[in-house]
């Protein structure tokens, strides 16, 4: 933490509201082009700027209020995070500045300053409970995929992804078919592990597999399955797979 500084939590964050951030991108010559316009859309989406952003650190001088913070790049999760900052005026109500310090396209009003400053509006626009939530802490972004540095040959892509869940969906055709994905309220092997390696790769605890109705336009029936990791069942799998490859699979490409 910087010195000076101290964590920033639910009930010490100065208020953004969209008036300011509308004055702020009208008046900043960096953010007015029309490549950063569309930068701006895609930066401001939730599901970027909420995972992205961790180590957030705040001090006050008066009526000024400095916000610094750590943002994971949204492609190169594992990259060196960029610090970005922002100075708000709280009397004023006005954004004297918003930047990225570290990113080569700073200059030309990059997307990782945006996302910050969205970020700042969401937390203002959330509805106050009794709990503070303190933001010194790890990216999520910066979280997912970590797993892979062991396992670099596996993957696993959820249907959807939430906070807490990995939720993966299933849409038999036919009656038939839906033993194919469950049988006597057991979730078949392949498609258990399915959801095991998903909910592994993205640092979740919990999961739900849920299979539709094969009439579900009509009956709108979905039957769910809460599943919790199982992260040693998960890496024998992964070593299994791994030892196949490796002393039946890679010797055919050597001779080949």
């Amino acid at each position: 933490m910087e010195r000076g500084f101290e964590k920033a939590s639910s009930d010490s964050l100065p208020a953004v509201d969209l008036d300011m951030i509308t004055a702020f991108f009208a008046t900043n010559s960096k953010f007015l082009s029309t490549e950063i316009q569309n930068v701006k859309i895609r930066a401001s989406k939730t599901d970027y700027g909420d995972k992205a952003i961790g180590y957030v650190q705040l001090k006050r001088d008066g009526n000024i209020c400095i916000v610094n913070a750590r943002i994971a790049p949204e492609h190169k999760i594992h990259s060196k995070q960029y610090k970005v900052s922002a100075v708000i005026n709280e009397t004023e109500e006005d954004v004297i500045s918003c930047e990225c310090i570290d990113c080569a396209a700073a200059e030309g009003g990059c997307k990782h300053a945006v996302a910050f400053l969205m970020w700042l509006h969401r937390r203002s626009e959330e509805v106050e409970v009794t709990s503070t939530t303190c933001y010194w802490k790890k990216p999520a972004l910066a979280e997912v995929g970590q797993s892979t540095k062991k396992y670099p040959i596996f993957g696993a892509i959820p249907d959807g992804i939430s906070e807490d869940y990995c939720v993966e969906v299933k849409y038999p055709s036919k009656e038939k078919t839906v033993s194919s994905y469950v049988k006597d309220g057991q979730i078949i092997t392949k498609y258990y592990m399915q959801i095991q390696m998903q909910m592994y790769f993205a640092h979740k605890m919990k999961g739900l597999f849920c299979v539709a109705a094969p009439v579900f336009e009509t009956t709108k029936v979905v039957d769910i399955y809460n599943i919790k990791i199982d992260k040693e069942k998960c890496e024998e799998y992964f070593n299994s797979a791994e030892n196949y490859w490796i002393d039946l699979i890679c010797p055919l490409f050597r001779n080949m």
